[in-house]
């Protein structure tokens, strides 16, 4: 059995003790849960050829946010073309969600049906959406003044200084009037002098910028930007100046 399938398989089993748990009071049904897990996610696996085969490694996903008012995804709750690198391998065209209340990112896998699964977060380096990009940093990957969570960080500005946004949904379980609903929340980490820093104000960002504090404050003054109300690719714009006072040597 190759590595891959291994994996597969873990992931499946991991998925099917999940089953257990919550289906273990219906008599006589868990082994063939089981087995028919098992036998359909080894047989997809098996039906796919070349690099794909890396591509399908993951478990079933089944949809969580019913009941709901609106969704728990990134942007939309359709599915939006996008590409993901897994283990170096770049695959482009891909129909994906990222489900951020999961933190999972989700691939329709149309072959002999739709089937949507659940990609492995151990083996995705990467993917792209809407022209925002995800990496995935593991636990050892994550030097920071804060504890930070692993999983999938956007990339909000690349650079020896960077920007990194973690974006998570939590589920707002609400009285027997009202449907329960999904609030969005992101926060900001910098990257410098390879630590992360969470900052969550303007006067967290200008220290953490120390070296030319009085130099950001005015650029934020000039440009209206403020941490708090503003999306991160206009912060972003904070840091692209930064890089550029520290190449100017000023």
């Amino acid at each position: 059995m190759t590595i891959i399938r291994l994996g597969v398989l873990f992931l499946l089993l991991n998925h099917i003790h999940v089953l257990v748990n919550c289906q273990a009071s219906v008599p006589g049904r868990i082994n063939q849960i089981m087995d028919d897990r098992k036998e359909f996610i080894l047989s997809l696996h098996d039906s796919i050829k070349g690099t794909d085969r890396i591509l399908v490694n993951g478990e079933l996903y089944y949809p969580h946010q019913q009941g709901a008012l609106n969704h728990p995804f990134f942007r939309n709750e359709s599915w939006l073309t996008g590409s993901v690198t897994i283990e170096d391998q770049l695959y482009e065209d891909c129909l994906l969600r990222y489900d951020l209340f999961l933190d999972q990112l989700l691939y329709l896998h149309i072959a002999d049906g739709a089937n949507t699964l659940a990609l492995n977060r151990e083996m995705v380096d990467s993917f792209v959406l809407e022209g925002s990009e995800f990496v995935y940093f593991h636990a050892h990957q994550l030097n920071s003044t804060r504890n930070m969570e692993e999983g999938y960080y956007e990339t909000v500005f690349d650079g020896s200084t960077g920007l990194y946004a973690r974006r998570t949904k939590r589920r707002l379980r609400n009285d027997g009037f009202r449907r329960d609903e999904f609030q969005q929340d992101t926060k900001l980490y910098l990257y410098k002098d390879s630590i992360f820093m969470f900052f969550r104000n303007d006067r967290q960002l200008r220290k953490a910028l120390g070296d030319y504090e009085k130099e950001i404050r005015q650029f934020m003054r000039e440009k209206n930007i403020h941490v708090k109300i503003d999306p991160p690719s206009k912060v972003s714009l904070v840091i692209a100046y930064y890089q550029e006072l520290k190449r100017r040597g000023k």
